[in-house]
């Protein structure tokens, strides 16, 4: 596992948008299955009460699941965004350091 390690703040914004993307996914799967609980309960009574009681349970950990994965991918997103601002802002500052220190011919 050897060679050079290169990033570039372009690399790190492309991933935060994946991560962003990961979020939204995951929000439109919990949603997907949303109300299933309550539709068991209304369309097969009473007859079906723990059925109902443990689809609503997984659902309620489905829901709790997901919004601590939304949670961490958005948290990290953040975090490559600003790890990739700082990439620019030292780029920059190393740049504008080189230019003042090299001279011309």
């Amino acid at each position: 596992m050897g060679g050079e390690l290169q990033v570039t703040p372009e690399d790190l914004r492309k991933l935060s948008s994946q991560h962003r993307q990961v979020a939204s996914d995951v929000a439109s799967a919990d949603m997907a299955t949303r109300g299933t609980g309550m539709n068991v309960g209304s369309s097969h009574g009473l007859v079906c009460s723990l059925t109902s009681a443990a689809v609503l349970a997984a659902e309620l950990s489905r829901t709790k699941a997901a919004k601590g994965m939304q949670a961490v991918s958005h948290d990290l997103a953040g975090k490559l965004d600003s790890a990739a601002s700082r990439y620019d802002v030292t780029d920059r500052q190393e740049g504008s350091d080189l230019d003042r220190q090299m001279h011309p011919g």
